[in-house]
C-alpha cells in the first residue's frame, strides 16, 4: 500500500484547489494495491495495539474509497444509462450519500462499509481512545476533502503523521482554514461542522482544537 500511493498520489491543482492527485488507472494497474486490499482479509483487528488497529483501519478507508471509484466509473441515469464519468465519489450508489454505505471490502473475514469503518475510527472500542485527528486521514475522495497521504500511515508514526495531516489541511486556506482579519471571521473546512462534537469532545469547541495547528502568533491569538 505505501509503494502504491508513493507511486500513484502527487501534489498538483484539481477545480483550481492544491490538492493531492490519485492516478486511478496507474493504481488500478498496481499489484501492490490489489495485494493490500487482499492482504486486509486476514488481519485480526482484536489483536493490534492502539495505534496497530488504527493505521489498518485509516489505510484500508482510503484503499476501500479508491477501489469504489475504480468499480464504479460511471454516473448513471435512472434509466441506467451511463451518463459519463462520475465527478466525486458521492455519486456511486443511485442516490446521494449511498456510497458510505455500500459493502466495499473486507477485513479479518467481515465485510464493511466505509461508514462502518469511520463509526469504529470515532467511537473505538475501550481501551483505545479517540482521536478527531482521524478526520484529516480519513479521504472522502473529493477535491474539498482532506488531501489523500502519499505514504501509508505506520504505527511507529502514527502520532506525527496524524499531527502532519491536520496541519495540512489547517494551513491551506482553500481547503481548510482561513483567517479575515478586516472582518474577523474565521472560515473552516466543512469537517469542523459536520464532526463538531468529536472536535468539542477533544478539546472543548472546535477553536480550541484548530488553534495549536495555525503556524503564525499573530493569527493564533486572533
Amino acid at each position: 500500500w505505501d509503494r502504491a500511493l508513493r507511486a500513484h498520489v502527487s501534489p498538483g491543482f484539481r477545480d483550481g484547489l492544491p490538492t493531492n492527485i490519485v492516478d486511478y488507472q496507474g493504481m488500478a494497474a498496481d499489484f501492490n494495491f490489489h495485494s493490500f486490499i487482499a492482504s486486509l482479509e486476514s488481519v485480526r483487528l482484536a489483536s493490534l495495539s492502539q495505534e496497530e488497529w488504527k493505521s489498518v483501519l485509516m489505510n484500508a478507508y482510503n484503499a476501500f474509497a479508491i477501489k469504489v471509484i475504480l468499480g464504479n466509473p460511471c454516473q448513471y441515469s435512472p434509466q441506467g444509462a451511463c451518463l459519463g464519468p462520475i465527478a466525486s465519489i458521492g455519486d456511486i450508489g443511485g442516490s446521494q450519500g449511498a456510497v458510505w454505505n455500500m459493502p466495499v471490502g473486507r477485513i479479518g473475514g467481515e465485510t464493511y462499509t466505509l461508514q462502518h469503518i469511520e463509526d469504529l475510527l470515532r467511537n473505538p472500542p475501550a481501551p483505545f481512545q479517540s482521536d478527531p485527528r482521524l478526520h484529516a486521514c480519513i479521504t472522502c475522495a473529493s477535491v474539498s476533502c482532506p488531501s489523500l497521504r502519499p505514504e501509508a500511515y505506520l504505527p511507529g508514526q502514527l502520532d506525527q503523521q496524524m499531527g502532519e495531516q491536520m496541519q495540512l489541511l489547517l494551513r491551506n486556506p482553500q481547503k481548510g482554514l482561513s483567517l479575515e482579519m478586516s472582518s474577523r471571521t474565521l472560515t473552516l473546512s466543512k469537517v469542523f461542522q459536520m464532526y463538531q462534537a468529536d472536535f468539542v469532545r477533544s478539546a472543548g469547541s472546535v477553536v480550541a482544537f484548530v488553534t495549536p495547528f495555525v503556524a503564525s502568533p499573530a493569527d493564533r491569538a486572533f
